[in-house]
């Protein structure tokens, strides 16, 4: 980790969101997000950089939402969307809430796929609360 932290990123690493994909229009590697993740100064950077680190590292995930707030009072607001803010997470409020309130992780099966219809194999969500000294800072969702 210390080498991580010591090392400087190159400005094409560091001047571009986690979730963007780079200039030759690949998926940022492993390596490019544990940069942007040690090297994050903003709550922005180290939310999408961390969330992005978690959706590579897990096979078949389709997206994944970060909710962070105020603690155990919310509300609770989008700090992280994977692969980019422009997808459409809507469909993993219903599983953060959810986890949210039962204050405990879940594994939901889905009745979705990727354009809103039935899905026609196993998708599931995966929803984790985040909790820090015994109080709910949000949630963490995965398809």
């Amino acid at each position: 980790m210390a080498l991580l932290t010591s090392r400087k990123a190159d400005s094409s690493v560091r001047n571009r969101s986690a979730l963007e994909p780079a200039g030759d229009y690949r998926t940022p590697d492993a390596a490019d997000l544990w940069l942007l993740f040690a090297q994050a100064t903003t709550a922005t950077e180290f939310y999408e950089s961390w969330l992005a680190l978690q959706c590579q590292m897990l096979e078949n995930v389709h997206c994944g939402l970060i909710l962070i707030g105020q603690p155990d009072h919310g509300p609770y607001t989008p700090a992280g969307v994977w692969p980019d803010a422009g997808v459409n997470v809507t469909h993993l409020a219903a599983p953060a809430e959810k986890a949210l309130k039962e204050r405990r992780g879940l594994l939901l099966q889905s009745n979705r796929d990727g354009d809103g219809s039935s899905a026609q194999g196993d998708t599931y969500f995966i929803a984790y609360p985040i909790e820090v000294s015994n109080a709910l800072n949000g949630v963490v969702v995965l398809e």
